[in-house]
């Protein structure tokens, strides 16, 4: 039986909500106690924001004022400690993370509930979940959040959902501007009609630069920043120094690679499987990793692109078995282990059998088998 082939789609929402709040509280736990810090890059910054609003930090980390400055206000409105406060925002953005893979897959994609639980499982035991579970005095899972809800409302053809995540998301982090040609490969691949496509595009995109360039001109702080202050703006001296900071292009692909080890084959063997539409939407791929040009956490640079990865492997669920799918899913988790503890080697070993493994399997069995024609329901 198909893993994601649902029995009924009337799935009862007390068992969805049940299974999308539960699965993340107890990975927290899970989490919290079993993984190492991955690190703490960036956090002096987000911290002093919230000591200080509407006091510039280094750019262009102080551009990034929505979570740092949600995090003050819930530490000057309850008992919480500015820390306590940080921990507390990035639980409840992990987890409204989570339940929103469940219902997305389960409700939108026409998965089984048991493929949704997968997913979520999948994107919690990954590099962007622990890092950011660890790192909370950070914008990380604000950024994810941003980018799931916006995925999800350019996948399904919901333009007036859009608008005001790309708004909210440009307030957390200037990555929010991939959801816009994001959009435009989308409705092209919908066969929307191009000038409704560039006029939209227009707008996501003037609603994106006004807000970046009111923050840049300094109408939000105190002390006024010049535009041209900002050691963010691209030049080729910032070029040269990422380029050696992570050790050339092999570094690049090494710290690629650890974002989604497993996941990286079984979301193309899931593009084979998708539709037009989904195909499309996966552009955030190509469009997430030319960030490394221009940042130095090549890894976490990688893990945006987990709605994209999540959808290519809600695409290949459909056509395997649900035993196939849980295997999948633990060889992730069991990968992910390896690399967090430290055992390269080992890692670099049980991936490369595993790399074989998966390409034997779809040899022998997965290409045979007939392939999902459900369209996307928009």
């Amino acid at each position: 039986m198909s893993a994601a082939r649902p029995k009924r789609t009337g799935q009862s929402w007390l068992l969805l909500c049940a299974v999308g709040l539960l699965l993340p509280c107890a990975a927290i736990l899970i989490i919290r106690a079993t993984t190492r810090n991955l690190g703490s890059g960036d956090s002096q910054h987000y911290r002093y924001m919230a000591e200080h609003p509407f006091s510039l930090t280094a750019p262009p980390f102080g551009y990034r004022v929505l979570v740092p400055y949600f995090a003050a206000l819930i530490h000057r409105l309850s008992p919480l400690t500015l820390d306590q406060s940080f921990f507390a925002l990035s639980c409840l953005f992990f987890v409204l993370i989570n339940f929103t893979i469940v219902v997305w897959s389960c409700k939108l994609l026409h998965s089984s509930l048991l493929t949704s639980a997968l997913l979520s499982i999948l994107y919690s035991f990954s590099y962007g979940g622990v890092y950011n579970l660890h790192n909370y005095t950070h914008v990380g899972f604000g950024e994810h959040l941003v980018l799931l809800l916006g995925f999800i409302a350019i996948l399904h053809d919901r333009f007036d959902w859009l608008l005001p995540v790309l708004a909210s998301g440009s307030l957390v982090k200037e990555t929010t501007a991939l959801l816009i040609p994001v959009y435009g490969a989308v409705a092209l691949g919908r066969r929307t009609h191009p000038r409704q496509v560039l006029k939209r595009t227009v707008t996501l995109a003037g609603v994106f630069l006004s807000i970046f360039l009111m923050l840049r001109t300094g109408l939000l702080f105190i002390d006024r920043p010049i535009l041209n202050r900002d050691p963010s703006l691209i030049g080729w001296s910032l070029f040269r120094f990422v380029y050696e900071y992570y050790g050339g292009f092999q570094g690049a692909f090494k710290q690629t690679l650890a974002a989604f080890p497993i996941l990286w084959p079984l979301a193309f063997l899931g593009y084979k499987e998708a539709d037009r539409v989904s195909r499309a939407a996966c552009i955030l791929i190509p469009l997430t990793l030319l960030q490394i040009l221009v940042a130095t956490d090549i890894t976490r640079m990688a893990s945006v692109a987990f709605p994209a990865i999540l959808l290519l492997l809600n695409c290949l669920y459909r056509t395997i078995t649900r035993a196939e799918a849980v295997v999948l899913t633990c060889s992730s988790v069991l990968v992910f282990y390896l690399y967090d503890f430290g055992f390269r080697t080992l890692t670099t070993i049980v991936l490369s059998l595993s790399y074989g493994l998966i390409g034997i399997w779809y040899i022998a069995t997965l290409r045979h088998r007939p392939r999902w024609d459900r369209a996307l329901k928009t």
